[in-house]
């Protein structure tokens, strides 16, 4: 038989990498579909991301986070709120939901690693980032830590969590303000989702109009 290409070899790696990690997190508060690790705590939804290069012997772990009430905006805001029943994994892999923020990132696999080597330091990476999320988060405002971090500042890349986040905090002028100018063009997102062909920015402003309107005295 042919020796397996690159590719091949490598996806046989981060296969068995996550049946090793699927072992290593029996009776822990986590839990993994595909290469997402996940949980929640409190007001935050927390992801690990097992990433297996397949050109090169590499293997990053990321750690990101979000507040669980901005998927719940987006669903209410795109008229989706039925994907609120979904299971928690949802929040990792679903489509229409708001992009977490990545808090960490490190490389796990050095000199030619094992799987189940790779699979330890993942877990070890998952505990560590966890505790200094936690720790991170009550000192800093979520919405300081998007607003600076690269994917946000130079591609607009967490408009939508920006948005929802601003809403959550009942913060609606400047949700309003955000929303409509990537609505009209005048900010641009790597990342955009769009309902019944209206984007989300499109939905947002609507949104928070009627929104507004509501609470306004008679």
């Amino acid at each position: 038989m042919p020796s397996p290409t690159p590719y091949a070899a490598r996806t046989t790696f981060e296969r068995n990498c996550l049946a090793e990690l699927a072992a290593l997190l029996k009776n822990t508060p986590w839990r993994r579909k595909q290469t997402a690790v996940f949980r929640k705590d409190g007001e935050y939804f927390f992801v690990g991301r097992l990433n297996v290069h397949r050109n090169a012997t590499r293997t990053i772990a990321l750690f990101e986070a979000k507040p669980l009430v901005v998927d719940e905006l987006l669903w209410d805001i795109l008229g989706m709120r039925e994907n609120s029943n979904e299971p928690l994994s949802f929040r990792a892999w679903g489509a229409f939901t708001c992009t977490a923020v990545p808090l960490r990132e490190s490389e796990i696999e050095i000199n030619n690693s094992s799987a189940e080597t790779v699979a330890r330091m993942f877990v070890s990476f998952l505990d560590e980032s966890y505790e200094y999320a936690k720790d991170l988060l009550m000192h800093r405002d979520f919405l300081e830590l998007l607003v600076e971090h690269p994917n946000h500042s130079e591609r607009g890349s967490y408009a939508i969590t920006q948005v929802a986040t601003l809403i959550s905090k009942e913060k609606y002028d400047e949700a309003c303000t955000i929303a409509t100018a990537h609505d009209k063009g005048n900010r641009t997102s790597t990342f955009q989702l769009h309902s019944n062909g209206a984007s989300f920015h499109h939905l947002a402003v609507s949104w928070l109009a009627a929104r507004l309107s509501s609470t306004e005295p008679t």
